[in-house]
Protein backbone atom coordinates (compact mmCIF):
# COMPACT_ATOMS: atom_id res chain seq x y z
CA UNK A 1 0.00 0.00 0.00
CA UNK A 2 2.91 2.44 0.89
CA UNK A 3 4.34 1.94 -2.73
CA UNK A 4 1.04 2.17 -4.56
CA UNK A 5 0.77 5.74 -2.36
CA UNK A 6 4.25 6.74 -3.20
CA UNK A 7 3.65 6.11 -7.01
CA UNK A 8 0.71 7.84 -7.07
CA UNK A 9 1.97 11.52 -5.81
CA UNK A 10 4.69 10.58 -8.44
CA UNK A 11 2.25 10.58 -11.01
CA UNK A 12 0.40 13.54 -9.67
CA UNK A 13 3.49 15.64 -9.69
CA UNK A 14 5.11 14.23 -13.04
CA UNK A 15 1.82 14.42 -15.16
CA UNK A 16 -0.11 17.23 -13.08
CA UNK A 17 -3.12 15.77 -14.03
CA UNK A 18 -6.45 15.70 -11.07
CA UNK A 19 -5.08 17.29 -8.35
CA UNK A 20 -7.65 15.20 -5.63
CA UNK A 21 -5.85 12.42 -6.76
CA UNK A 22 -4.01 11.66 -3.26
CA UNK A 23 -7.38 12.19 -1.64
CA UNK A 24 -8.72 9.48 -3.42
CA UNK A 25 -6.33 7.45 -2.94
CA UNK A 26 -6.70 7.80 0.33
CA UNK A 27 -10.40 6.89 0.52
CA UNK A 28 -9.13 3.84 -1.90
CA UNK A 29 -6.96 2.72 1.05
CA UNK A 30 -9.48 2.87 3.30
CA UNK A 31 -12.00 0.87 1.27
CA UNK A 32 -8.98 -1.54 0.84
CA UNK A 33 -8.16 -1.97 4.16
CA UNK A 34 -11.61 -2.40 4.97
CA UNK A 35 -12.15 -5.19 2.11
CA UNK A 36 -8.95 -7.36 3.73
CA UNK A 37 -10.14 -7.38 6.82
CA UNK A 38 -13.39 -8.91 5.92
CA UNK A 39 -12.15 -12.01 4.31
CA UNK A 40 -9.60 -12.34 8.33
CA UNK A 41 -11.23 -15.33 9.98
CA UNK A 42 -13.64 -18.18 8.71
CA UNK A 43 -16.55 -16.08 7.94
CA UNK A 44 -17.92 -17.43 4.29
CA UNK A 45 -16.53 -14.54 2.84
CA UNK A 46 -12.88 -15.74 3.40
CA UNK A 47 -13.50 -18.57 0.64
CA UNK A 48 -11.63 -16.14 -2.03
CA UNK A 49 -8.77 -16.91 -4.28
CA UNK A 50 -5.78 -14.96 -4.30
CA UNK A 51 -7.06 -14.27 -7.88
CA UNK A 52 -10.14 -12.54 -6.54
CA UNK A 53 -7.90 -10.68 -4.03
CA UNK A 54 -5.47 -8.95 -6.54
CA UNK A 55 -8.42 -8.28 -9.00
CA UNK A 56 -10.54 -6.76 -5.95
CA UNK A 57 -7.92 -4.00 -5.50
CA UNK A 58 -8.11 -3.03 -9.00
CA UNK A 59 -11.68 -3.03 -8.88
CA UNK A 60 -11.84 -0.72 -5.90
CA UNK A 61 -9.02 1.32 -7.53
CA UNK A 62 -11.31 1.92 -10.56
CA UNK A 63 -14.76 2.54 -8.16
CA UNK A 64 -12.73 5.49 -6.50
CA UNK A 65 -11.29 7.06 -9.71
CA UNK A 66 -7.87 6.22 -9.59
CA UNK A 67 -6.99 4.60 -13.11
CA UNK A 68 -3.35 3.91 -12.72
CA UNK A 69 -1.43 5.14 -9.92
CA UNK A 70 1.94 3.36 -11.20
CA UNK A 71 1.89 5.27 -14.50
CA UNK A 72 4.84 7.94 -13.45
CA UNK A 73 6.98 5.26 -12.90
CA UNK A 74 6.08 2.75 -15.53
CA UNK A 75 6.76 5.82 -18.11
CA UNK A 76 10.04 6.65 -16.21
CA UNK A 77 11.05 2.85 -16.51
CA UNK A 78 9.56 1.95 -20.32
CA UNK A 79 11.72 5.59 -21.33
CA UNK A 80 15.34 3.89 -19.80
CA UNK A 81 14.46 0.36 -21.03
CA UNK A 82 13.92 1.50 -24.76
CA UNK A 83 17.19 3.37 -24.89
CA UNK A 84 19.18 0.26 -23.60
CA UNK A 85 17.26 -1.77 -26.72
CA UNK A 86 19.47 -0.77 -29.39
CA UNK A 87 22.67 -2.33 -27.90
CA UNK A 88 20.93 -5.64 -26.57
CA UNK A 89 19.33 -6.25 -29.54
CA UNK A 90 23.10 -5.22 -31.40
CA UNK A 91 24.43 -7.93 -29.08
CA UNK A 92 21.90 -10.39 -30.16
CA UNK A 93 22.65 -10.07 -33.87
CA UNK A 94 26.47 -10.48 -32.81
CA UNK A 95 25.57 -14.04 -31.30
CA UNK A 96 23.91 -15.04 -34.09
CA UNK A 97 26.91 -14.40 -36.56
CA UNK A 98 28.77 -17.44 -35.02
CA UNK A 99 30.10 -19.83 -36.69
CA UNK A 100 27.68 -22.39 -36.08
CA UNK A 101 24.31 -21.17 -36.79
CA UNK A 102 22.65 -23.54 -34.06
CA UNK A 103 25.57 -22.73 -31.62
CA UNK A 104 24.66 -18.80 -32.39
CA UNK A 105 21.13 -19.26 -31.86
CA UNK A 106 21.59 -21.39 -28.15
CA UNK A 107 23.67 -18.35 -27.66
CA UNK A 108 21.57 -16.03 -28.68
CA UNK A 109 18.39 -17.60 -26.87
CA UNK A 110 20.13 -18.29 -23.39
CA UNK A 111 21.34 -14.32 -23.64
CA UNK A 112 17.30 -13.30 -24.17
CA UNK A 113 16.72 -15.77 -21.14
CA UNK A 114 18.92 -13.59 -19.04
CA UNK A 115 17.65 -10.42 -20.01
CA UNK A 116 14.03 -11.26 -18.90
CA UNK A 117 15.13 -12.60 -16.11
CA UNK A 118 17.42 -9.70 -15.11
CA UNK A 119 14.54 -7.48 -16.08
CA UNK A 120 12.18 -9.90 -13.98
CA UNK A 121 13.86 -8.01 -10.82
CA UNK A 122 12.56 -4.30 -11.85
CA UNK A 123 9.27 -4.80 -10.05
CA UNK A 124 7.43 -2.25 -7.64
CA UNK A 125 7.73 -5.14 -5.02
CA UNK A 126 11.10 -5.27 -5.38
CA UNK A 127 12.36 -1.94 -5.31
CA UNK A 128 14.38 -2.45 -2.17
CA UNK A 129 16.23 -5.31 -3.82
CA UNK A 130 17.02 -3.21 -6.75
CA UNK A 131 18.61 -0.61 -4.87
CA UNK A 132 20.73 -3.44 -3.36
CA UNK A 133 22.42 -3.99 -6.74
CA UNK A 134 22.70 -0.67 -6.96
CA UNK A 135 24.58 0.38 -3.88
CA UNK A 136 26.03 -2.35 -2.42
CA UNK A 137 28.84 -4.48 -2.66
CA UNK A 138 29.63 -7.40 -0.58
CA UNK A 139 28.25 -6.16 2.91
CA UNK A 140 28.71 -2.51 2.70
CA UNK A 141 25.94 -0.22 0.96
CA UNK A 142 26.59 3.57 0.30
CA UNK A 143 23.65 5.26 -0.46
CA UNK A 144 24.68 8.79 -2.17
CA UNK A 145 23.61 11.91 0.71
CA UNK A 146 20.55 13.80 -0.44
CA UNK A 147 19.12 10.30 -2.80
CA UNK A 148 16.10 7.72 -2.24
CA UNK A 149 17.56 4.66 -2.14
CA UNK A 150 14.30 3.44 -4.15
CA UNK A 151 14.73 5.69 -6.98
CA UNK A 152 17.33 5.46 -9.77
CA UNK A 153 18.24 7.65 -12.30
CA UNK A 154 18.66 6.39 -15.97
CA UNK A 155 22.44 6.00 -15.46
CA UNK A 156 21.80 4.07 -12.59
CA UNK A 157 19.35 1.63 -14.00
CA UNK A 158 21.49 0.52 -17.22
CA UNK A 159 24.61 -0.06 -14.78
CA UNK A 160 21.90 -2.47 -12.57
CA UNK A 161 20.83 -3.87 -15.18
CA UNK A 162 24.25 -4.85 -16.34
CA UNK A 163 25.21 -6.27 -12.58
CA UNK A 164 21.89 -8.21 -12.32
CA UNK A 165 22.35 -9.69 -16.32
CA UNK A 166 26.26 -10.81 -14.01
CA UNK A 167 24.51 -12.32 -11.22
CA UNK A 168 21.41 -14.15 -13.14
CA UNK A 169 23.83 -15.40 -16.15
CA UNK A 170 23.25 -19.40 -15.92
CA UNK A 171 25.56 -21.44 -13.65
CA UNK A 172 27.80 -23.77 -15.35
CA UNK A 173 27.75 -26.01 -12.80
CA UNK A 174 24.27 -27.25 -12.85
CA UNK A 175 21.96 -24.52 -13.91
CA UNK A 176 19.39 -22.29 -12.59
CA UNK A 177 17.46 -23.54 -9.34
CA UNK A 178 14.59 -24.97 -12.21
CA UNK A 179 16.46 -25.16 -15.35
CA UNK A 180 15.25 -26.63 -18.85
CA UNK A 181 17.48 -24.58 -20.66
CA UNK A 182 19.00 -26.68 -22.68
CA UNK A 183 15.73 -28.58 -23.76
CA UNK A 184 14.39 -24.85 -24.28
CA UNK A 185 17.63 -24.22 -26.92
CA UNK A 186 17.78 -27.88 -28.42
CA UNK A 187 14.35 -27.94 -29.38
CA UNK A 188 14.25 -23.89 -30.66
CA UNK A 189 16.99 -25.22 -33.11
CA UNK A 190 15.72 -28.76 -33.94
CA UNK A 191 11.98 -27.54 -34.46
CA UNK A 192 11.67 -24.43 -34.03
CA UNK A 193 8.29 -23.18 -32.57
CA UNK A 194 6.07 -21.97 -34.91
CA UNK A 195 3.38 -19.70 -32.77
CA UNK A 196 4.54 -17.80 -29.80
CA UNK A 197 2.32 -15.92 -27.02
CA UNK A 198 4.62 -14.40 -24.47
CA UNK A 199 2.44 -12.96 -21.76
CA UNK A 200 4.23 -9.73 -20.24
CA UNK A 201 4.92 -8.43 -16.78
CA UNK A 202 6.44 -5.47 -15.60
CA UNK A 203 6.68 -2.49 -17.59
CA UNK A 204 10.48 -1.40 -18.22
CA UNK A 205 13.48 -3.43 -18.34
CA UNK A 206 11.29 -6.46 -18.05
CA UNK A 207 9.21 -6.08 -20.87
CA UNK A 208 12.40 -5.46 -22.64
CA UNK A 209 13.72 -8.59 -21.89
CA UNK A 210 10.22 -10.15 -23.06
CA UNK A 211 11.01 -8.42 -26.53
CA UNK A 212 14.24 -9.51 -26.64
CA UNK A 213 13.14 -13.12 -25.92
CA UNK A 214 10.12 -12.82 -28.71
CA UNK A 215 12.94 -11.65 -31.06
CA UNK A 216 15.24 -14.69 -30.80
CA UNK A 217 12.44 -16.98 -30.72
CA UNK A 218 11.39 -15.43 -34.34
CA UNK A 219 14.86 -15.18 -35.64
CA UNK A 220 14.87 -19.00 -34.39
CA UNK A 221 11.67 -19.66 -35.91
CA UNK A 222 12.07 -18.54 -39.39
CA UNK A 223 10.43 -16.49 -41.51
CA UNK A 224 7.44 -18.23 -40.62
CA UNK A 225 7.16 -18.00 -36.87
CA UNK A 226 4.94 -15.51 -35.15
CA UNK A 227 4.82 -14.57 -32.17
CA UNK A 228 2.24 -11.84 -30.11
CA UNK A 229 3.17 -9.72 -26.94
CA UNK A 230 0.42 -9.80 -24.85
CA UNK A 231 0.14 -7.57 -21.95
CA UNK A 232 -3.06 -6.14 -19.95
CA UNK A 233 -5.77 -4.70 -20.76
CA UNK A 234 -6.23 -2.19 -17.76
CA UNK A 235 -3.57 -1.11 -15.36
CA UNK A 236 -2.39 -3.36 -12.30
CA UNK A 237 0.76 -2.20 -9.95
CA UNK A 238 3.02 -1.32 -12.11
CA UNK A 239 2.55 -4.36 -15.07
CA UNK A 240 2.67 -3.25 -18.52
CA UNK A 241 -0.40 -2.38 -20.14
CA UNK A 242 -1.56 -2.90 -23.60
CA UNK A 243 -0.96 0.85 -25.30
CA UNK A 244 2.46 0.91 -23.03
CA UNK A 245 3.54 -2.27 -24.66
CA UNK A 246 2.59 -0.81 -27.85
CA UNK A 247 4.53 2.42 -27.83
CA UNK A 248 7.48 0.37 -26.54
CA UNK A 249 7.33 -1.89 -29.55
CA UNK A 250 6.84 0.92 -32.22
CA UNK A 251 9.81 2.81 -30.19
CA UNK A 252 12.28 -0.11 -30.42
CA UNK A 253 11.53 -0.92 -33.84
CA UNK A 254 12.29 2.77 -34.77
CA UNK A 255 15.90 2.09 -34.07
CA UNK A 256 16.12 -1.52 -35.04
CA UNK A 257 15.51 -2.47 -38.79
CA UNK A 258 15.18 -6.65 -38.66
CA UNK A 259 12.64 -5.39 -35.02
CA UNK A 260 10.99 -3.34 -37.90
CA UNK A 261 10.47 -5.63 -40.72
CA UNK A 262 9.24 -8.21 -37.95
CA UNK A 263 6.20 -5.91 -36.79
CA UNK A 264 5.57 -5.13 -40.62
CA UNK A 265 5.45 -8.42 -41.43
CA UNK A 266 2.79 -9.65 -38.22
CA UNK A 267 5.78 -11.53 -37.32
CA UNK A 268 5.33 -9.85 -34.33
CA UNK A 269 2.42 -8.33 -32.62
CA UNK A 270 1.11 -6.77 -29.34
CA UNK A 271 -2.59 -7.52 -28.27
CA UNK A 272 -4.14 -6.94 -25.08
CA UNK A 273 -4.63 -10.06 -22.63
CA UNK A 274 -8.27 -8.83 -21.71
CA UNK A 275 -7.13 -9.00 -17.78
CA UNK A 276 -6.99 -6.63 -14.87
CA UNK A 277 -4.90 -8.64 -12.78
CA UNK A 278 -0.96 -9.39 -11.98
CA UNK A 279 -1.71 -12.67 -11.64
CA UNK A 280 -2.94 -14.81 -15.03
CA UNK A 281 -6.37 -16.70 -15.65
CA UNK A 282 -6.43 -19.06 -18.78
CA UNK A 283 -9.74 -19.35 -18.86
CA UNK A 284 -10.51 -15.47 -19.34
CA UNK A 285 -8.24 -14.47 -21.92
CA UNK A 286 -9.86 -11.31 -23.90
CA UNK A 287 -11.30 -11.61 -27.72
CA UNK A 288 -8.40 -9.93 -29.16
CA UNK A 289 -5.98 -12.81 -28.45
CA UNK A 290 -8.58 -15.30 -28.62
CA UNK A 291 -9.41 -13.93 -32.24
CA UNK A 292 -5.75 -14.15 -33.15
CA UNK A 293 -4.88 -17.33 -31.88
CA UNK A 294 -7.77 -19.01 -33.87
CA UNK A 295 -6.29 -17.33 -36.83
CA UNK A 296 -2.79 -18.22 -36.15
CA UNK A 297 -4.64 -22.27 -35.84
CA UNK A 298 -5.48 -21.86 -39.24
CA UNK A 299 -2.44 -21.68 -40.12
CA UNK A 300 -0.21 -23.52 -37.75
CA UNK A 301 -1.85 -26.34 -36.31
CA UNK A 302 -1.47 -27.79 -32.61
CA UNK A 303 0.53 -30.02 -33.94
CA UNK A 304 3.39 -27.87 -35.91
CA UNK A 305 4.57 -26.47 -32.70
CA UNK A 306 3.11 -23.86 -30.31
CA UNK A 307 5.05 -22.15 -26.97
CA UNK A 308 3.50 -19.95 -24.32
CA UNK A 309 5.61 -18.03 -22.29
CA UNK A 310 4.75 -16.33 -18.84
CA UNK A 311 6.77 -14.27 -17.57
CA UNK A 312 7.08 -13.46 -13.93
CA UNK A 313 5.92 -14.22 -10.83
CA UNK A 314 2.24 -13.67 -10.81
CA UNK A 315 1.39 -15.12 -14.12
CA UNK A 316 3.84 -17.96 -14.00
CA UNK A 317 4.34 -18.77 -10.41
CA UNK A 318 1.49 -18.43 -8.37
CA UNK A 319 -1.14 -18.55 -11.02
CA UNK A 320 -0.44 -21.41 -13.65
CA UNK A 321 2.44 -23.41 -12.04
CA UNK A 322 1.41 -26.38 -13.85
CA UNK A 323 0.06 -24.55 -17.00
CA UNK A 324 1.39 -27.62 -19.39
CA UNK A 325 -0.90 -30.28 -17.59
CA UNK A 326 -4.16 -28.27 -18.98
CA UNK A 327 -2.56 -26.87 -22.27
CA UNK A 328 -3.59 -29.10 -25.44
CA UNK A 329 -1.19 -31.47 -27.19
CA UNK A 330 1.35 -29.67 -28.93
CA UNK A 331 1.67 -26.87 -26.70
CA UNK A 332 4.02 -26.19 -24.01
CA UNK A 333 4.73 -23.77 -21.37
CA UNK A 334 7.76 -21.76 -20.31
CA UNK A 335 8.12 -20.44 -17.02
CA UNK A 336 10.63 -17.19 -16.95
CA UNK A 337 10.88 -15.45 -13.29
CA UNK A 338 12.74 -14.70 -10.59
CA UNK A 339 11.96 -15.74 -7.24
CA UNK A 340 11.49 -12.62 -5.38
CA UNK A 341 9.00 -13.15 -2.14
CA UNK A 342 9.57 -15.78 1.08
CA UNK A 343 6.74 -17.43 0.63
CA UNK A 344 6.98 -18.77 -3.41
CA UNK A 345 10.59 -19.34 -2.35
CA UNK A 346 9.42 -21.76 0.33
CA UNK A 347 7.04 -23.41 -1.84
CA UNK A 348 8.71 -24.21 -4.74
CA UNK A 349 12.36 -25.29 -1.87
CA UNK A 350 14.41 -22.30 -3.01
CA UNK A 351 16.10 -19.35 -1.93
CA UNK A 352 14.53 -15.19 -3.21
CA UNK A 353 16.34 -14.72 -5.92
CA UNK A 354 16.57 -17.88 -7.93
CA UNK A 355 15.78 -17.94 -11.36
CA UNK A 356 13.07 -20.18 -12.65
CA UNK A 357 13.33 -21.51 -16.41
CA UNK A 358 10.89 -24.50 -16.79
CA UNK A 359 9.50 -25.89 -20.17
CA UNK A 360 6.49 -27.83 -19.51
CA UNK A 361 5.83 -30.31 -21.03
CA UNK A 362 9.58 -30.84 -22.07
Amino acid sequence: IQRSAESAEESKLVYGVDPELMAKYWTWEMAYVDFLESIRGDSPETDCTLLYMVEQKERLLRAHNIDDPFKALKADENAVAVTMYPLLAAEMDALCEEPSYNGGTRAMLQMAVECALAGNLFDAGAAAAVANVAYCEEDACEVPPQRDPLRLNAREVVKVHQKIRAQVARPADGGWRYDDFEELAERAMARPWQRVVLFCDNAGADVLGMLLLARALVLAGGDGCRAALVANSTPALNDVTYPELEAFVAEAAAEDPLLATMVANGQIECLPSGQPSTLLDLSRTGSDLNAWVERQLEEAPLGEGWLMVLDGMGRSLESNWNAGDYLKEGVSAMTCAMIKSEINAERLEAQVYDCVVRLNPK
